[in-house]
């Protein structure tokens, strides 16, 4: 996993849990969110829940919504999306 990801000797946050502590601190829920990225609920369930990993588009439209940068979420992830 590469270092940009470490915090301090812990392990790094994953996707899922960092964008749903993000949705939190908004105080966002999934179906408003749905709405704004005009996404199907249940696939934005399985972005939330770790299960995928959303497409380029998707996750620039997410990213926006929620005002990061759309390559963290494949940073926390450890993985890149072409």
């Amino acid at each position: 996993m590469s270092n940009i990801n470490k915090r301090r000797g812990r392990p790094p946050i994953k996707p899922d849990t960092f964008l749903r502590h993000i949705l939190t601190q908004k105080n966002i829920d999934t179906k408003k969110l749905a709405l704004i990225i005009n996404c199907n609920r249940n696939h934005l369930n399985k972005i939330l829940s770790g299960r995928i990993l959303p497409r380029r588009e998707l996750a620039s439209r997410l990213a926006s919504a929620i005002d990061i940068d759309p390559c963290e979420i494949w940073l926390r992830a450890g993985k890149t999306q072409t």
